[in-house]
């Protein structure tokens, strides 16, 4: 049986925060604004946290999920969140949603209160709209997919990698103590197991009979990590065009940075971030996917799943002997076809091609996306992706 336990966190989420905040002295002063607001933050999860674990500590203790997880991975701009979507929108499947994550110590509690109210702001109030991009970017509702890392940072806990990007001239330190697990306290460690543990069950708890779909592309440099976590655990792997994905996420980090960051940062420094976290995502789950017994992991391609999402869907379903594809391929086909791909053009500059192929290679050469003969052809020109 599952032993479950409340995680504890070393204090109040405020306090949480003012000892991040005190490690990370240089604050911009135009951002005292946005860090105000990660201070509100913490103070209504201390609140309202404290309510929830009264309310609701027993049930969750006894609740035990039905089924493992299944864990969308696949660095971030890959096609994951609408993997992630297009699973959960049949039955049988639940998700983390956007409230989930900007309010994961008081969901369970605030969830048939607050959330209709909040949506209705959002609806309503162009104030509310602006604000809500500080919260959690880019969101139509606070019904929509999101991740656990956007949780991990919302609940002030120091082991979320997202803080690398709140505070970027520290962002290697988080990158690499938090994402890749690179010298982590084995404390700091049992803590972030600890989490991951007690959000899931959370959200599996809010439809129990569900098998929960958690997509969060950090977890694709932790794959061995969840396992030890969720022995029987499923997963998938989604991959795209390397280039593409490059260039898509200086458009993404750039969108989080403006909600997040409170220092500033150069273009340069993005890119450099996004060329060291894309090879190291890369190299962990190339090591660790040797790890997961046959029927446990499916790999697919973003260029196939955007031609034909219901039908690559299928084949994972049959890859990971997942019941259910038959009955749900009505939901699935509805929910793909109200979602239609939209791919955008990115301007390839042969300098960052060459050094993208330089340093991507090995990894681009075991994704099935092998370059050595087309560097030339690619660079400068206009693709699609």
């Amino acid at each position: 049986m599952d032993t479950y336990e409340y995680p504890g966190r070393g204090g109040p989420p405020v306090a949480l925060l003012h000892r991040i905040v005190a490690d990370n002295k240089a604050v911009a002063p135009q951002k005292y604004p946005k860090l105000l607001l990660f201070y509100a933050k913490a103070l209504s999860a201390g609140l309202m946290g404290s309510i929830e674990r009264l309310a609701y500590r027993r049930k969750l203790t006894r609740y035990q999920p039905k089924y493992p997880p299944l864990f969308v991975l696949g660095h971030w701009r890959s096609g994951t969140s609408f993997l992630q979507s297009l699973i959960g929108s049949a039955p049988g499947y639940v998700h983390y949603n956007k409230f989930q994550t900007i309010f994961p110590d008081s969901f369970l509690l605030t969830r048939h209160s607050l959330k209709p109210f909040i949506n209705y702001l959002f609806s309503r109030s162009p104030i509310a709209r602006s604000w809500k991009d500080g919260l959690s970017h880019n969101f139509d509702s606070l019904d929509t997919a999101s991740e656990i890392e956007v949780a991990l940072i919302n609940q002030m806990q120091r082991h979320s990698f997202h803080w690398g990007q709140v505070f970027p001239k520290s962002g290697t330190y988080y990158f690499d103590r938090y994402l890749f697990m690179d010298g982590i306290s084995a404390s700091e460690f049992r803590q972030w197991q600890r989490s991951v543990r007690h959000l899931n069950k959370k959200v599996n708890f809010t439809e129990p009979e569900s098998r929960l779909v958690v997509k969060n592309p950090g977890d694709t440099a932790r794959m061995r990590y969840l396992l030890e976590l969720y022995p029987d655990a499923k997963f998938i792997f989604i991959h795209r065009e390397p280039y593409d994905v490059f260039y898509s996420n200086i458009k993404l980090w750039q969108r989080i940075l403006s909600n997040l960051s409170v220092q500033p940062v150069g273009e340069g420094q993005v890119r450099n971030n996004i060329r060291y976290i894309y090879r190291r995502v890369h190299e962990n789950y190339l090591a660790d996917r040797k790890l997961a017994r046959p029927g446990q992991l499916a790999e697919i391609a973003y260029e196939d799943f955007r031609l034909d999402p219901v039908g690559t869907l299928g084949s994972v379903f049959e890859a990971l002997q997942l019941p259910g594809f038959a009955e749900n391929e009505p939901y699935y086909r509805e929910y793909a076809g109200g979602k239609p791909f939209s791919p955008a053009t990115y301007d390839y500059e042969p300098e960052e091609i060459r050094r993208l192929h330089s340093e991507w290679g090995p990894v681009m050469q075991q994704l099935g996306y092998d370059r050595s003969n087309r560097t030339s052809t690619l660079a400068g020109n206009s693709r699609k992706g």
